[in-house]
């Protein structure tokens, strides 16, 4: 298989700052694949920025360092975002409270492995259809899925879970999920998916140069308050 990718972040139409941070990744030996990771900080301008880039970093450090499994490598980079950003945030002045979403999906040998936690999002794109491969970790998205109205606004922008934030974590892992020539894989924070709907992002993201693509995802957004940063990784598999 062959991978190609685009990344592409905008700042929005009203945030002073981009806190996040985003990594499309292949291996040139071929034998670990392709690495996708979309993080979107939280705790103010700055201190969101460290956690959303230290998660970013410390995850694709472990993933292609390591020699396990391709979930396990993911879970191990995401325990150890963990640790760095908490222990960051003790250190730091103004860090105080900082986290991180953290959305990571890699493919090896026709297999996508995920590990997630937050509210940014995956999607698989085949054939004409979106499948969307994580659950949002929120204080709404709980609501939701307990019976409360989708048009509710309440906890919204609050992460039930988040990188860095408690000593504890338990990121959300799949590896279910098989790749076949033609897919597309879409990773995103908020500031999209918040803005533009899932029929949507299938249209735009299934057909044309990834580039192009992910310019018209982010145009969209923008064209509708562009309320938060906004992020897209957008990748294909090719013969």
């Amino acid at each position: 298989m062959r991978f190609l990718f685009h990344v592409l972040s905008d700042i929005g139409r009203v945030r002073s700052g981009n806190e996040d941070s985003a990594l499309g990744r292949v291996d040139p030996d071929g034998a670990q694949g392709l690495l996708l990771i979309v993080a979107d900080g939280m705790g103010g301008a700055a201190a969101g920025e460290v956690a959303s880039r230290m998660a970013v970093e410390t995850l694709s450090e472990l993933y292609f360092s390591g020699s396990d499994a391709p979930d396990q490598r993911l879970h191990a980079g995401m325990l150890a975002a963990n640790t760095r950003i908490a222990q960051a945030s003790e250190e730091r002045e103004g860090a105080r409270g900082m986290g991180t979403t953290c959305t990571a999906l890699a493919i090896v040998d026709s297999t996508a492995y995920v590990a997630h936690v937050g509210d940014s999002r995956a999607y698989l794109l085949r054939a004409g259809t979106i499948t969307r491969l994580t659950r949002d970790m929120s204080v709404w998205a709980d609501r939701v899925r307990a019976g409360a109205p989708p048009s509710s606004e309440y906890g919204r922008n609050q992460l039930a879970e988040a990188v860095g934030v408690n000593s504890e974590l338990a990121p959300q892992m799949r590896s279910d999920v098989e790749v076949a020539t033609g897919d597309r894989f879409l990773l995103c924070s908020d500031g999209l998916w918040g803005l533009v709907t899932d029929p949507e992002l299938q249209r735009v993201a299934h057909a044309g140069p990834l580039e192009d693509a992910c310019r018209t995802l982010v145009e969209l957004a923008n064209a509708r308050g562009g309320a938060d940063n906004v992020t897209v990784v957008l990748a294909a598999v090719a013969d």
